[in-house]
């Protein structure tokens, strides 16, 4: 099971940018490899040029692949990180937002109830004491 630690996360960027990197170093081997083999056919290309040339052409431009690819994809993943942290980040301060409103309204709500049944046991009240004036007045006749 893969681990979210900081120094994971940067591990397994490394590798899958290392990993990258090869790839395209040796894809761009086979062409530069064979390019030289097919120049060295050429009588004036081994006379103009050394060893170190030689292999210089060889090596360079897989190196070179290799350092590009790898830096891209590095940098991608590294992008692709800041964003998955700012949309984390971005989606916890929505649910604090949202959770703070539904609270506000929650509390509203049960305010409204609250004092509508005090309205409704004042008024309950009130009319139990006029039944009970009217039950006094109305036996005070008779």
């Amino acid at each position: 099971m893969p681990s979210l630690t900081p120094q994971h996360r940067a591990e397994e960027t490394a590798d899958h940018a290392f990993r990258d990197g090869m790839l395209s170093g040796l894809l761009a081997l086979v062409p530069s490899s064979a390019g030289v083999y097919a120049a060295m056919q050429n009588k004036k290309f081994v006379r103009s040029t050394n060893w170190q040339s030689r292999t210089a052409l060889i090596i360079m431009p897989p190196l070179f692949m290799f350092a590009f690819s790898s830096e891209s994809k590095l940098r991608h993943r590294m992008e692709q990180m800041a964003h998955e942290a700012d949309h984390s980040r971005s989606t916890a301060e929505w649910a604090e937002e949202h959770g703070q409103r539904t609270i506000a309204e929650e509390n509203a709500r049960i305010a409204r109830a609250s004092s509508g049944l005090q309205r409704m046991h004042t008024s309950s009240a009130t009319t139990d004491r006029t039944a009970s004036e009217l039950n006094s007045l109305g036996s005070e006749d008779v």
